[in-house]
């Protein structure tokens, strides 16, 4: 039995061969052509988001009370007192 609906033809392209997930094996050239826009799509979109994460931390900082570091006293003293309002581990 076929995958596709009852009734329906399956779809072919120009050539008469049938459209689908295709790959290096079965069409080299188209192939390496989606393969080199990965490649190129990749760097693409690690530098974009690198970008806006450099443009919104300091962004973050200058608007949000306190930023995104904890001051050197409540690092030293530990987070859980600043910032859960109680110590998780006794000093004894």
């Amino acid at each position: 039995m076929s995958a596709t609906r009852a009734g329906a033809q399956p779809a072919l392209d120009r050539h008469g061969r049938h459209e689908g997930v295709t790959g290096i094996p079965y069409d080299f050239g188209l192939g390496i052509r989606r393969l080199a826009a990965r490649a190129v799509g990749v760097p693409v979109i690690c530098t974009s988001n690198f970008g806006l994460a450099y443009a919104f931390f300091p962004f973050q900082n200058e608007f949000i009370k306190g930023g995104i570091r904890p001051t050197a006293e409540d690092e030293i003293a530990g987070l859980d007192v600043a910032e859960m309002g109680v110590p998780t581990y006794s000093n004894d």
